[in-house]
């Protein structure tokens, strides 16, 4: 058996397809399973010029048609999506292209049609191969493949506005996250910022959750549509910058704050005091307290000087349940209100 990396363009694997030479559904590969977000999310990455995952295709010769047959044994849905995309089965989602939403191949400007018809598919061409050795193959594979994280599970589940949101926001503030080391380059390739990302918009949204229960419930629910996404977006990134502005580039990155599960709540209390949290005890709209620049040092202080609460020995009494939710079962519920209630006491003191 062969193994041979290649490349062709969609518009090789269309006339392969025409011709009855491409076969999508050989029998030990799955149904076709993608919802339409699934399909719209590639075509849209196909649009932008971005990678996909490589193609496996057993190519054989038939000897009574002389013609090769090409037998799509990995990305028979990949396949599917654009050759139907092509055919204007179904259009792009607004979610995933703003500019061609709504659009079937056919509405497409000319030049951009040439252009998807043009990408280049990397794949690899199994030759002489049998079932058990593309059977082979795929074990193999699998053995260098780590479990998928719950984050990557939702991202591979969902497509939709909700997902769109949370990753643009993730990904747009890398450098914030690089720089104050609030994760590692190795959680990141981990998709950790949209997860610590999905957690801080779902309090945002309704309060301050328990972790191991409420992520996927958001992502089904906004999937379609996320009304609230402008706003979430204009006010995550103000936080940030609040935070930027008080501790600098990475002044976070010296201290306990940097910590995901303390991050949480600290970027939840400065939420809180300038927009007002769900549920929250404290209300902003009820209060006259906001962070103005001339406040920023008597802020950092106290944040700080709560924050090192952690490190002592033996904390102070008036701190003990605020160092145990830092330790112990970190994002559940009670915890996390244990410390939002101390970081917002921190944070009313340095502004009173």
């Amino acid at each position: 058996m062969d193994c041979k990396p290649r490349a062709y363009s969609i518009n090789d694997f269309l006339g392969w397809d025409q011709k009855g030479e491409l076969i999508l559904a050989p029998e030990f590969q799955r149904r076709d399973v993608w919802t339409s977000k699934a399909k719209s999310y590639l075509i849209d990455t196909i649009l932008r010029r971005l990678p996909i995952p490589i193609i496996f295709v057993r190519q054989k010769v038939d000897l009574v048609s002389k013609k090769t047959k090409r037998e799509v044994v990995d990305g028979q849905q990949r396949l599917r999506a654009i050759i139907d995309f092509v055919n204007n089965k179904w259009p792009i989602h607004k979610v995933h292209n703003a500019e061609y939403g709504g659009n079937c191949f056919e509405d497409l400007p000319r030049n951009v049609q040439e252009r998807f018809l043009s990408y280049e598919l990397s794949v690899v061409v199994l030759e002489t191969a049998e079932d058990t050795d593309v059977l082979d193959i795929f074990a193999r594979l699998n053995s260098y493949t780590e479990k998928l994280t719950p984050q990557e599970l939702l991202n591979a589940q969902f497509n939709g506005a909700f997902k769109q949101c949370i990753y643009g926001l993730a990904r747009s503030h890398l450098e914030f996250w690089r720089n104050h080391k609030i994760l590692t380059p190795r959680q990141i390739l981990r998709m950790a910022e949209c997860e610590l990302v999905s957690e801080i918009v779902i309090a945002v949204l309704d309060g301050l959750q328990d972790k191991k229960k409420s992520m996927k419930r958001f992502y089904q629910e906004y999937d379609d549509e996320f009304p609230h996404q402008k706003k979430v977006e204009r006010h995550f990134r103000k936080v940030i910058d609040l935070l930027v502005s008080i501790w600098g580039r990475d002044g976070l990155s010296q201290t306990v704050w940097r910590r995901k599960t303390l991050f949480y709540s600290l970027f939840l209390g400065l939420y809180d005091v300038e927009f007002g949290l769900p549920k929250s005890k404290f209300s902003s709209r009820s209060s006259s307290l906001k962070i103005r620049p001339s406040s920023y040092a008597r802020v950092r202080q106290a944040i700080e000087e709560l924050g090192d609460q952690v490190t002592q020995d033996t904390p102070t009494e008036e701190y003990y349940d605020f160092v145990i939710a830092c330790k112990q079962q970190t994002d559940n519920i009670k915890p996390r209100q244990a410390r939002h209630k101390f970081v917002i006491r921190s944070l009313k003191r340095a502004l009173s």
